[in-house]
């Protein structure tokens, strides 16, 4: 007991200690609390950010057992399955405890007067169980529910049964209209229940799959399909068993495609995050980087204030303190110095959170759901404490030499190679920010400026769906096109008016195998080419967005009137088909060649290309077929594309009259296409804003480092200086002493990051647009930017050494 008292009560004194001292050097306790702040602040920011992407659990028991099977290729960038071969799958042994499927999200009508679009998602009764998932209320589908033709029957969402029935469990067995026909409700999805897919979902109906019907030869029951993993079995080995399985399936897909096919089975959470894996541990591992410099630079802070304490702790050694007791004393200083830094860093972590996800909700995916949890805090006290203990033990071992007693001078400069060594590490941790930030602003600029083959400015859009229970009927269809086109013709203020069903540069066009297509006069096409985009459009389409037909002409209104559409080509297309031939006046099969039932339509124009597959992808070929009052190109689904020069607002209130006058109640989306490309961006532009102010922060604690350094090394050696002054030097000499010494480890710490900048820029190659990861203008710049900011910061101390007077300094010592 005596010994523990006599612990804690040195304890005390020692952290009184180090408080007054702290207090009195106020100057070094904030720039250091600043730059651990800085570093924490960032690194507990970025790990919010991607904790739910890499690894907090999915809210699934069991996640790790979850997988997506399937097989891909050019019809879909995700894995898929077609009804009859994943009936078949499902009936045969394999290697998963529980195999279910949902059918592709659909939006329907909520409700008969003023309807609510909502998102619903026909899914197999067993699919809640197979993720391990209970409803809050009610209970789950049963198979007689699941059969064709059953009495509808709904699950709702958490958000839905709170927004319309105020979270009361009266809600069950309440009759919603849904597309007009009414579903009982039978249960309400807990509040953390999401898809696996991570698509919307307010309420999931039951798939009711016709078995038979989805095994007819040419069915095309489209299917996501999931599986929960027997005990024991790894993905790998499961991959394996199912290849027999996946043979099979191949047989059935067309023989065009059958190459260009593959089967995937995969993580649950690798099909969530795939395409923003890399992206986010490349934000981790920047910050990680950021924070590591923060800490060298505090232990270089703390070494040269060691140094300068040098003489006080050597009266302590000599009074009888020990080694641990001055090591406690520094220890106990960095604990307050990062406790500190924890609470402010934790502050700025909160406000930079809330400023991404304000400035780009939808560049990662969750968010929105990106904050300071306990989890975060954490995380944010593991780092504090880790950071504390990089630079406090280093500053901590420091041994205190007895010949600090003679005076603060007489022992004059002891190199400190350690120190010099933390200012080449900054120096290259520096470089490599830079080298990043360089590379992904050039990319974001290629990206952003970068022709997309059409003209978005001043381009409104409206998107709807129509009600299927109204609008099944192609007349219906045709008489609500009809009545809406003309009455957008006669608004005020609109230069061009068009319909089309989807609009570039991202959408999910419609597509077609290449090798289904048939040219006139021309043998078959080979069967690989992938799949061929297309869409309907209405004649003005070409005007309203500004693209440019290079040969033939765009639609005209006589041609809707025509026995066969016309067809254009977009020019990538054209080349694909005829080389350097002009296709126009040709005419083509868009599916298949039967002698006497085949369609030729004639091709009229070809269009330039245009990006149509987001925007760091090549665009795709595809072709336009002309929207007539035809039933095969029509249909619920389509976007009002306007180009004006009126203010956004007022269009957006005069295409809601107009859509409401022909029929009343309609959810409709409206948005400028420039925001639709805006947010194409938004995770690169994230990505470059974030490296560039990591990079900015490193350039300056890198040179607030060697700043330091050579400051201290002025210090030291100031009555050297005075010697070598009166002995003859001049003070261009000791000038050029100083900049050598700063300038070696300079380079040395260049060298050590352009190595390190070469292999770390090849990982996050994939994420670059129309940049080399080992652009060399980047690495230019990066180092001339990092050695010109060396250069002032030690050019400052290099001139006060200069201007030493050496009769003082000889004087002072």
């Amino acid at each position: 007991m005596p010994y523990i008292a006599g612990s804690l009560g040195s304890l005390g004194q020692d952290a009184r200690f180090a408080a007054r001292c702290l207090r009195h050097t106020p100057l070094f306790t904030l720039l250091v609390v600043v730059t651990l702040a800085i570093g924490i602040g960032s690194s507990t920011a970025i790990f919010s950010m991607v904790d739910r992407l890499l690894f907090r659990s999915l809210p699934y028991p069991q996640a790790d057992r979850l997988v997506s099977v399937g097989i891909t290729g050019p019809i879909d960038a995700n894995e898929f399955m077609l009804g009859g071969s994943y009936l078949d799958w499902k009936a045969r042994s394999n290697p998963f405890k529980s195999l279910t499927s949902m059918r592709p999200p659909v939006e329907c009508d909520l409700g008969a007067q003023n309807p609510l679009r909502i998102h619903c998602v026909p899914v197999e009764s067993n699919f809640l169980s197979t993720l391990g998932v209970r409803p809050l209320l009610g209970r789950n589908f049963t198979r007689e529910e699941d059969r064709p033709n059953a009495p509808r029957t709904a699950l709702i969402s958490y958000a839905l049964w709170r927004a319309h029935f105020g979270a009361s469990p009266a809600a069950l067995g309440q009759t919603l209209l849904t597309d007009d026909r009414p579903t009982r409700i039978i249960g309400v999805l807990p509040a953390s229940f999401e898809m696996p897919q991570l698509a919307e979902a307010d309420v999931l109906l039951p798939a009711q799959i016709d078995e038979v019907a989805a095994r007819r030869p040419g069915a095309t029951l489209f299917l996501r399909s999931f599986a929960r993993l027997k005990d024991g079995i790894s993905i790998e080995r499961a991959r394996q068993e199912m290849q027999p399985l996946y043979q099979a399936a191949l047989l059935d897909a067309p023989p065009m495609l059958r190459s260009e096919i593959r089967f995937v089975m995969r993580s649950l959470r690798d099909r969530q995050v795939h395409d923003q894996w890399l992206a986010s541990w490349l934000l981790l591992g920047t910050v990680t980087a950021l924070l590591l410099l923060a800490c060298s630079n505090v232990a270089n802070l703390m070494l040269a204030r060691g140094s300068s304490r040098e003489r006080e702790l050597a009266m302590r050694a000599a009074l009888g303190a020990s080694r641990f007791r001055l090591f406690q004393l520094s220890l106990i200083e960095s604990w307050f110095l990062g406790a500190a830094a924890g609470v402010i860093g934790v502050i700025l972590a909160w406000a930079f959170l809330k400023l991404i996800v304000k400035s780009s909700p939808n560049a990662f995916l969750r968010l929105n759901q990106a904050g300071i949890d306990l989890r975060v805090l954490v995380f944010a006290t593991f780092v504090c404490l880790s950071a504390v203990l990089l630079f406090g033990i280093a500053a901590g071992l420091r041994r205190p030499r007895p010949e600090a007693l003679i005076g603060w001078h007489a022992v004059g400069a002891r190199r400190s190679v350690f120190r010099h060594l933390l200012v080449a590490v900054q120096i290259a941790i520096s470089l490599v920010l830079l080298t990043g930030s360089s590379l992904f602003i050039r990319s974001l600029l290629k990206l952003e400026t970068q022709q997309l083959g059409m003209e978005p400015e001043h381009v409104v859009t409206a998107s709807f769906v129509l009600p299927q229970l109204r609008y099944r009927q192609s007349d219906a269809q045709n008489a609500f096109y009809r009545r809406l086109e003309s009455g957008l013709a006669a608004l005020p203020g609109l230069e061009s008016v068009a319909l089309s069903d989807t609009v570039p540069p991202a959408g999910a066009m419609h597509s077609r195998p290449f090798s289904n297509m048939r040219i006139a006069g021309f043998p078959p096409l080979p069967e690989q080419g992938g799949l061929v985009a297309f869409r309907y459009v209405s004649p003005s389409y070409f005007d309203a967005l500004e693209i440019r037909i290079v040969a033939g002409r765009a639609f005209q209104e006589d041609d809707r009137s025509s026995p066969v559409a016309p067809v254009i080509l977009s020019a990538s297309l054209a080349r694909k088909l005829f080389g350097a031939r002009n296709p126009v006046g040709r005419e083509i099969a868009l599916s298949g060649f039967q002698e006497d039932r085949t369609v030729w339509s004639p091709i009229v124009g070809v269009a330039a290309d245009v990006k149509n597959s987001g925007l760091s992808a090549e665009a795709a070929p595809e072709y336009y077929r002309l929207r007539t009052w035809k039933a095969d190109s029509l249909g619920r689904s389509a976007v009002v594309i306007v180009r004006t020069s009126l203010p956004a607002e007022n269009i957006a209130r005069l295409l809601r009259q107009e859509v409401a006058s022909v029929e009343p109640g309609l959810p409709i989306t409206i948005r400028s296409l420039p925001m639709r490309v805006n947010e194409l961006a938004a995770r690169p532009r994230l990505i470059a804003i974030l490296l560039g102010v990591f990079s900015a922060f490193g350039l300056l604690l890198a040179s607030v480092g060697l700043y330091a350094v050579v400051s201290f090394l002025v210090a030291r050696k100031t009555r050297e200086f005075g010697v070598r002054m009166a002995l003859g030097a001049g003070p261009s000499d000791i000038a050029r002493q100083v900049l050598a010494f700063a300038f070696r480890w300079t380079v040395l710490g260049l060298m050590g990051g352009f190595i390190a900048s070469l292999f770390l820029s090849r990982l996050a190659a994939a994420l670059l647009f129309e940049v080399s990861s080992r652009d060399p203008t980047a690495f230019i710049v990066a180092s001339v930017v990092l050695l010109s900011a060396a250069l002032f910061a030690a050019g400052l101390p290099s001139l006060r050494a200069a201007r030493v007077d050496p009769a003082v300094s000889l004087r002072h010592e």
